[in-house]
This record gives C-alpha cells, sequence and structure tokens, in this order.
C-alpha cells in the first residue's frame, strides 16, 4: 500500500545567536510536536538545508528526481 506524503508539516523553531572559535552565527532546533524529536543545527544553511528535504520528499504528486 502506496502511505501519500503529509500535505503539512510543523515544527517547532527555535532561533539564538551564539559565538564559537569560527565567529558568531545564528544556531537552530525544530522540535516535531507529533514525535518529540528534536533536530539541532549549527547554522542556517544546514537548518535551510533540511527543510528543502523534508518539503522535497512530502510534496504531494512529486516524483523523487536527480536534478539539483
Amino acid at each position: 500500500m502506496h502511505r501519500e506524503p503529509p500535505r503539512y508539516i510543523s515544527y517547532l523553531l527555535r532561533l539564538w545567536w551564539a559565538g564559537s572559535e569560527d565567529g558568531p552565527s545564528w544556531r537552530a532546533t525544530l522540535d516535531n510536536p507529533h514525535s518529540g524529536e528534536r533536530q539541532v543545527f549549527g547554522n542556517l544553511a544546514a537548518l535551510f538545508t533540511f527543510l528543502e528535504e523534508q518539503t522535497h520528499r512530502s510534496a504531494p504528486g512529486q516524483e523523487e528526481t536527480d536534478e539539483d
């Protein structure tokens, strides 16, 4: 049985400014309120990559391709 992907995804997003040896940058966590799973990101680029992967995989009617 083929399971249709969800039509929405919800997360609780937390952002904060933090310093490191590479200099200050934004950090983030995403909490999934349904599963309790937490994703931690050391920079915004990693957060955006994760969100792009989640939305690409979940897009209704969209087939997986290697075009990117």
